[in-house]
């Protein structure tokens, strides 16, 4: 029984009691334990907040997830804005939706890029500060959890932008294991693309449109040319992003012109980097010899065009 128990828990990093009541419904079959734990094991926490800094009129959304046997925030996203509409999210949507209306007000008109990156920098410092290691415990239980978390966002917003007064509401989800592998697993589906440089923001794959006959070469692309392109990543974030961003419609993808910011050139791929909206970048990688629609050339001159203008003005 013991070494059932040790496994199961070497397995799923759960608690032993709950390896011992998987056991017990799973009558002590391993593997239909394994899989019993994760729907038992309600280790991860979702806080859930919208608040508002009146004498700056300004409003916000946060969302964290907490791993409360790690101690740790494994995911930390929000944003500061001067549109009222942010504070008329709801916070009993789920998790997921929520955060996907997050992003939306993080394109919006109004969202202050460099105030929000800068609070969920200071969040996460403070969340990960030994000090205060007991919201952990706090965590657990709603109403307590929520008020230490109340707490540390005036803690952070006060100083931050010098405001005597935060109004602030709070919810709290609990997510089992197998919810949270979910999410886990869909987050990572492209490692590479799923964030950019600093880790901040999305990074959303496109398929640039071609045409054969007055196309140009991937391979001569440069940047400051526009492109046509449509989106192509499946994830959910990345489609509601296409519909915001007119690249789809009613269900329907939707050619979009973007400005080209890098060209990557491999052995027989080019890989162009655009900037879709603040925090959000987009790209693309095409066979070499794919003739591109190109909207606009970039002003830029090759070496070759330079000394050419330069002998026809001699």
């Amino acid at each position: 029984m013991n070494e059932k128990i040790h496994l199961i828990v070497e397995e799923t990093k759960c608690d032993p009691k709950e390896a011992l009541l998987a056991l017990e419904i799973a009558k002590y079959d391993v593997e239909k334990a394994l899989h019993l734990v994760g729907n038992i094991s309600n280790h991860i926490i979702v806080i859930k907040s919208k608040f508002i800094i009146k004498p700056q009129s300004l409003y916000g959304l946060l969302i964290i997830i907490f791993d409360l046997r790690e101690k740790v925030p494994v995911r930390i996203r929000s944003v500061i804005s001067y549109n009222p509409l942010v504070y008329e999210t709801q916070l009993n949507a789920h998790w997921y939706e929520f955060e996907k209306q997050l992003y939306s007000y993080r394109l919006q008109e109004g969202s202050m890029q460099a105030v929000t990156q800068e609070f969920e920098k200071y969040t996460h410092a403070s969340l990960t500060d030994p000090g205060n290691n007991e919201i952990y415990t706090y965590l657990r239980q709603e109403y307590r959890g929520t008020k230490w978390m109340e707490s540390i966002l005036t803690g952070i917003l006060q100083p931050q932008l010098k405001c005597e007064q935060v109004d602030s509401q709070f919810s709290r989800e609990a997510l089992n294991l197998n919810q949270y592998k979910y999410w886990q697993k869909s987050v990572n589906e492209h490692p590479r693309d799923s964030t950019v440089h600093n880790g901040q923001g999305l990074n959303i794959q496109l398929e640039l449109i071609s045409d054969d006959q007055t196309g140009t070469r991937a391979d001569k692309l440069v940047p400051g040319d526009q492109v046509m392109c449509i989106f192509t990543d499946g994830r959910d974030i990345a489609q509601y992003v296409a519909h915001l961003l007119g690249g789809r419609s009613q269900g329907v993808l939707q050619p979009v012109t973007i400005k080209i910011e890098t060209v990557e050139l491999s052995e027989n791929k080019v890989r162009v980097v655009t900037r879709l909206a603040p925090g959000i970048t987009g790209w693309a990688e095409e066979n070499l010899h794919k003739n591109v629609i190109v909207i606009k050339h970039s002003r830029k001159l090759s070496f070759l065009q330079k000394i050419l203008k330069y002998l026809r003005l001699a």
